[in-house]
């Protein structure tokens, strides 16, 4: 814990994964998003359904429909049910903004006192979905703190992960993959 708390003075963004390794933990979690907050570096949290309790207060949380609907405790069958859940998975989870990743049909964006934002989706060939929400959320972080808004930071993360499930195994976007997905827009 001394090494987190000596680190976050320095950082722009503190992105959490959880991949229930029994690395993060509740208490690992709580004092790292108080000490963010602290010092006003916002926390992403990309959580496993099994431990909702780890991002607590975070300033976005992102996971996928299937972890979503685990977290909710309920299956979200349309886009009204998604509008409805994520706005109680957003109260419930006490965070800033909660992401909802679709795969092929895009994202959900849920911020406090304010409408639901969708980020559509392009369908295409799907090679590997290894490493797309950790691009999503890596993405989002660097745009965020970079000083995009958060609707910004979603479009971008959302084109990251349709570039990365086009490549095998797990894989990375580069800076020039990007910039080719915007200058393509949602069709590249």
């Amino acid at each position: 814990m001394r090494k987190i708390s000596q680190a976050i003075p320095r950082l722009d963004a503190l992105v959490v994964s959880d991949y229930q390794k029994g690395t993060v933990t509740t208490e690992l979690c709580a004092r790292a998003i108080s000490m963010s907050r602290q010092k006003r570096v916002p926390v992403f949290v990309d959580p496993k359904p099994e431990h909702p309790e780890i991002c607590r207060h975070a300033t976005v949380v992102t996971p996928n429909l299937h972890e979503a609907e685990l977290m909710l405790g309920r299956r979200m069958h349309d886009r009204e049910e998604l509008r409805e859940g994520g706005q109680r998975l957003l109260a419930d989870l006490g965070c800033s903004t909660l992401l909802i990743t679709l795969g092929s049909e895009g994202m959900m964006l849920f911020q406090q006192h304010k409408s639901p934002f969708v980020i559509h989706g392009v369908s295409r060939p799907v090679y590997d979905v290894t490493g797309a929400g950790d691009t999503a959320v890596a993405v989002l972080a660097l745009a965020c703190s970079s000083g995009a808004s958060m609707e910004d930071a979603a479009e971008l993360a959302n084109l990251a992960g349709g570039r990365v499930v086009l490549k095998f195994g797990t894989a990375e976007i580069a800076a020039r993959e990007l910039l080719d997905a915007i200058a393509n827009g949602a069709q590249g």
